[in-house]
């Protein structure tokens, strides 16, 4: 998907569905590219790469939004460029990073699925205005939300929102976050709405309009709900995750990604417990 402007457009590059339809982000300028965030799987990182490099210009920058693996771990394959983060999401992918890589080790006969070393951002992002080749942006930090903490940026001659993780659209979302972090990204996304973009860029699923701020909303107040009335009931985490899919899946039959739902359910309902 490309999304064309005056003088730049956005390429989005979206993994497969049995990935978790993973968005990297893709600033075209003149000459140069601006790549946000750098998939989960490598074979997906090293497609993403692939479609970068047939643009011909340099890149001047991969910027990592937070630190959940599926943005992060496909940086392996950008070491040749510089790459920037806030200080908060470079310092947990720099403390964390070996411990999140190794409960995740995935091999298919081509070899192994994610990376066997972490990649950390070499550059600190900085908050507020940032220009590039004559593209105005602005870098914004949001905490508590899908992510401890995610850098957005924002274009607002043209009422552009590449937000990543704090919006999802026309997939599952992920959602083991607390009560309180849950009710924090719904009056994040309430504020965003008044903004009146007309894209909005996820990091999972299609691109949208401001309409999507809404639809997110909803979609986690529909889990606040159902997590209320499980939360009532004396059963097992088992039988629990169990209801809790069946009930998202009705809720929302056209959203891809269920695997996002399966995801949830390891944190939300341990199977030990």
């Amino acid at each position: 998907m490309i999304n064309k402007f005056k003088d730049y457009s956005i390429h989005t590059f979206t993994s497969p569905e049995e990935s978790g339809l993973v968005n990297t982000q893709i600033i075209e300028t003149k000459n140069n590219l601006i790549v946000i965030d750098a998939q989960f799987l490598l074979p997906d990182a090293s497609k993403a790469r692939e479609y970068i490099d047939n643009l011909n210009k340099p890149i001047e920058r991969l910027i990592i939004s937070h630190n959940h693996p599926d943005h992060w771990f496909g940086s392996e394959l950008f070491k040749d460029t510089k790459i920037y983060a806030l200080k908060e999401v470079k310092d947990e992918i720099e403390q964390l990073g070996d411990t999140i890589i190794n409960n995740y080790q995935f091999f298919n006969h081509s070899g192994p699925l994610v990376p066997l070393m972490k990649t950390v951002p070499t550059h600190i992002l900085e908050e507020g205005n940032l220009t590039i080749d004559g593209v105005e942006m602005v870098v914004k930090k949001v905490v508590g939300t899908e992510g401890e903490t995610i850098s957005m940026l924002e274009i607002p001659r043209d009422n552009v929102l590449i937000a990543q993780d704090v919006v999802y659209s026309g997939c599952h979302i992920f959602l083991a976050q607390n009560e309180k972090d849950r009710a924090n990204w719904i009056k994040t996304l309430e504020e965003l709405k008044d903004n009146n973009y007309k894209l909005v860029l996820g990091g999972h699923g299609t691109p949208a309009n401001n309409e999507v701020f809404s639809e997110v909303i909803q979609y986690i107040k529909d889990v606040d709900d159902c997590l209320k009335n499980l939360n009532s009931k004396n059963e097992t985490n088992k039988e629990k995750a169990q209801e809790y899919k069946e009930y998202m899946l009705g809720k929302y039959p056209n959203h891809k990604a269920a695997s996002l739902i399966d995801i949830t359910l390891s944190y939300l309902f341990p199977e030990n417990k």
